[in-house]
């Protein structure tokens, strides 16, 4: 949602970082200042910050932006994971805006989707692997299954690798959660390099059953520092 209002004006800041969905307030994922602007809103996964970036959208929309991120569809890999469809009743839109109706993505969905950021705007096509060494014939390349896609200009994802990137390191990285009750929170992680990296553009994704934000943060942080 970043990357793409970053095409025109970004809204006006949020007064508080917090939104109520249920009748239950639901938190930034990561303590965040009372005076964050949008690169901390986002990074920190504060749903406020995420419902404001939304209301460019409606629930028609937003669903097709999230079909146009690949997040109604499975990727062309020889591995077995579950996918949502297109929902054929749309939920209530703060729901689905806050992913917590109406759409569930993979890691390797929502990977290649945030690829996009770290590879100038164009989601890569998944290759869990470039070749297979067989008994028959040795060494034998995969086919690739597919053609990249561009999902924002690199314009939109160089901006907002920027404006996400951590201060005195190589990549960029925003966290969010879903509070799925009292007692279960999905939380992610992501993280890419920025577009000035001289090797191959990487990008991670934690997940989290738990409200660990500072573990996910390490996980991803220690891989993306061991590539460097």
């Amino acid at each position: 949602m970043l990357a793409a209002a970053l095409d025109g004006d970004l809204p006006t800041v949020p007064s508080s970082q917090k939104s109520w969905l249920d009748g239950r307030a639901i938190d930034c994922t990561v303590d965040t200042p009372v005076d964050a602007d949008w690169p901390t809103l986002v990074a920190r996964g504060c749903p406020a910050g995420t419902l404001s970036l939304a209301s460019a959208f409606d629930q028609a929309t937003l669903t097709a932006f999230y079909d146009f991120l690949g997040f109604y569809s499975e990727p062309a890999v020889p591995l077995y994971a579950d996918f949502n469809e297109l929902p054929a009743i749309l939920p209530e839109f703060n729901h689905l805006a806050l992913g917590m109706q109406g759409v569930d993505v993979s890691p390797l969905q929502l990977a290649l989707a945030a690829a996009s950021i770290s590879a100038g705007g164009v989601k890569p096509v998944p290759r869990p692997a470039l070749s297979v060494n067989t008994p028959e014939s040795g060494w034998v390349f995969l086919p690739v299954e597919g053609l990249p896609q561009a999902l924002f200009t690199p314009e939109q994802a160089n901006a907002t690798a920027d404006l996400l990137k951590v201060r005195s390191q190589p990549f960029w990285q925003s966290m969010g959660s879903a509070p799925l009750s009292d007692q279960r929170t999905i939380l992610w992680y992501l993280g890419g390099t920025m577009p000035n990296w001289s090797g191959t553009p990487l990008v991670v994704v934690v997940l989290l059953e738990k409200n660990a934000p500072y573990l996910a943060e390490h996980i991803g942080q220690a891989l993306l520092q061991a590539a460097q």
